[in-house]
């Protein structure tokens, strides 16, 4: 089975990243699919249905796959953990549950793409930092910390430039200060980066003094 990526973090937060490239029928062997999960499942495109292998494959590999509830924003939640997030790119899916507040997102590696779109999502003050020799490691990087955030707020902000915001960093650190910006609210975040192959894994949760 393709697990890829497991993090733990103080035992209160638990990562898995899956990819989803094996027969469908030897996943449900091992994890059996629920009567409303299989109504899920077959409802989906066949890209779809890959994405859902993925992400279900995360969840089990962290203990089990729970039921999820979404909100009118979409954001998912479950009764069996504080927080949860879901992210998936091509075949793989990544999974974070948290005893905090969590956000995360991974993406497959397209430079062409991500400069194309950084004037979206870049903020003036971001641009001063950023390495040309390593910009499309540092847009990658931006991008997925403003994803984490977006989910972390439930996209109730829609700004991504203005409203979602990174800190100054090079690539060495081993962590990075962002923010969610509601007018003259502020809060603080802190996220964290690996690359695996092609895919860049970013994920946002509480700075650690809180």
């Amino acid at each position: 089975m393709p697990l890829i990526e497991t993090i733990k973090k103080n035992h209160s937060l638990k990562i898995a990243v899956w990819q989803a490239d094996e027969d469908p029928r030897e996943i449900f062997l091992k994890y059996p699919l629920s009567v409303e999960n299989k109504i899920i499942y077959e409802s989906r495109s066949p890209k779809r249905q890959q994405e859902f292998l993925a992400v279900y494959c995360a969840f089990h590999a962290l203990g089990g796959y729970p039921y999820i509830f979404y909100d009118s924003k979409g954001k998912p939640f479950s009764a069996k953990v504080p927080y949860l997030s879901i992210s998936h790119s091509c075949i793989r899916g990544a999974v974070a549950l948290s005893e905090k507040v969590i956000g995360i997102d991974i993406e497959k590696e397209a430079a062409g793409k991500i400069l194309y779109i950084s004037k979206k999502f870049l903020h003036p003050s971001e641009t001063t930092f950023i390495k040309k020799n390593r910009q499309t490691d540092y847009l990658h990087i931006i991008w997925g910390i403003k994803e984490s955030l977006y989910k972390i707020n439930g996209g109730s902000l829609l700004n991504i430039s203005e409203n979602y915001r990174v800190m100054p960093f090079s690539l060495e650190d081993n962590s990075i200060q962002c923010r969610i910006i509601n007018g003259s609210e502020s809060i603080e975040y802190q996220a964290y980066y690996t690359k695996i192959n092609d895919f860049w894994l970013v994920y946002v949760t509480e700075t650690e003094n809180e």
